[in-house]
C-alpha cells in the first residue's frame, strides 16, 4: 500500500497532477469530514486523506481524467422516496436497512445541527415521512455535496453505496457479516484485495493512526475503499446502475437520482 499523501495535510486534499493516468476516488463521510481513498485505474496502490470539505477536489475533477464515487445522496426528491433507494434495498435483502431513507429536498432548509424537529416536520410535510435522526445527522453533508453538484458533473462524480459495492464484489450476494466486527472487516478486506486493491488489516490500523483515530473509524476506511472500486468499475464501463431498468429520474435541479455499484 502507498500511504503517501499529496497536498495540505489531513484536512485538505490537493491532487498531484503529474501523470495522465485516470485518477480514482472513493469517498465516505466520517467524523473528521470526509475520508478519501485514492488510486489510479491500473494501479493496486491506495492512499488516504481526510478533508473537511470537497470543494477543491470536485473543482479539480472538472479538468478531466477523474472518476469519483461517493457514499452520499446525489439528487433529492421533492416529495417522495427515490426509486434507486427502493431497488438497492431490495437487492440487498436483509442488509437493505443499510440504505437509509434519503431526506426530501425541503428538509435541507433545516440541515444545521439542533434543527432536527424542524427538518423532520419539513420532510413530513413534503412526503408524509418522518426523518430519522441518522438521516438528519448527515444532512449537512448532503447539503454540502448538493451545493457543489451540477448535472454535467455526474459524468464523473456518482453516488455509490458501500454495501452494494461489496455485494457486487461478492458475486451479487450481500455480505451478512457486520462491518464493525473483526470477521466482517476481514471478509471485506479479502473482497477488496480480490478486486485489485493492495490493502491489509495492518494498513487499516496504520492509516487510522495517521489520519487520527478521532477522525475516522475502520469501517469508514473500508467504505471509502468500496466506493473506490465503484469508481474503477465506472471508469471501465462495468458498474451497475440502480434503478436497473426504470427510466432515469431527475430532481428539480436536473440531478439524476441513481446509485452505482
Amino acid at each position: 500500500m502507498d500511504s503517501r499523501q499529496s497536498g495540505r495535510g489531513s484536512f485538505g486534499f490537493e491532487v498531484a497532477m503529474t501523470t495522465t493516468a485516470t485518477k480514482l476516488f472513493g469517498i465516505d463521510g466520517c467524523r473528521g469530514g470526509w475520508v478519501i481513498a485514492k488510486s489510479e485505474e491500473d494501479s493496486t496502490a491506495v492512499s488516504f486523506a481526510v478533508a473537511n470539505n470537497l470543494e477543491s477536489l470536485f473543482s479539480q475533477s472538472s479538468r478531466g481524467g477523474f472518476f469519483i464515487a461517493i457514499d452520499i445522496p446525489i439528487g433529492l426528491s421533492e416529495d417522495s422516496a427515490r426509486a434507486c433507494d427502493q431497488e438497492a434495498r431490495k437487492f440487498l435483502g436483509s442488509k437493505g436497512s443499510s440504505v437509509f431513507p434519503v431526506p426530501c429536498r425541503p428538509a435541507l432548509q433545516a440541515a444545521a445541527p439542533g434543527r432536527y424537529r424542524e427538518a423532520c416536520n419539513l420532510n413530513f410535510q413534503a412526503s408524509g415521512r418522518r426523518l430519522s435522526k441518522q438521516s438528519h445527522a448527515i444532512l449537512p453533508k448532503i447539503a454540502h455535496v448538493d451545493a457543489l453538484m451540477k448535472p454535467a458533473m455526474q459524468e464523473w462524480i456518482r453516488e455509490a453505496h458501500p454495501e452494494l459495492a461489496f455485494a457486487t464484489m461478492n458475486h451479487c450476494h450481500f455480505v451478512s457479516l457486520n462491518k464493525r466486527t473483526i470477521e466482517g472487516q476481514r471478509k471485506r478486506l479479502q473482497l477488496l484485495r480480490n478486486a485489485g486493491l493492495a490493502i491489509t488489516a495492518t494498513d487499516l490500523v496504520a492509516e487510522r493512526l495517521r489520519l487520527g483515530r478521532a477522525n475516522v473509524k475502520p469501517d469508514d476506511l473500508l467504505d471509502a475503499l468500496a466506493c473506490l472500486t465503484v469508481a474503477r468499475r465506472i471508469a471501465r464501463g462495468q458498474a451497475t446502475r440502480f434503478p436497473l431498468e426504470r427510466p432515469e429520474e431527475r430532481d428539480c435541479c436536473g440531478l439524476r437520482m441513481e446509485i452505482w455499484g
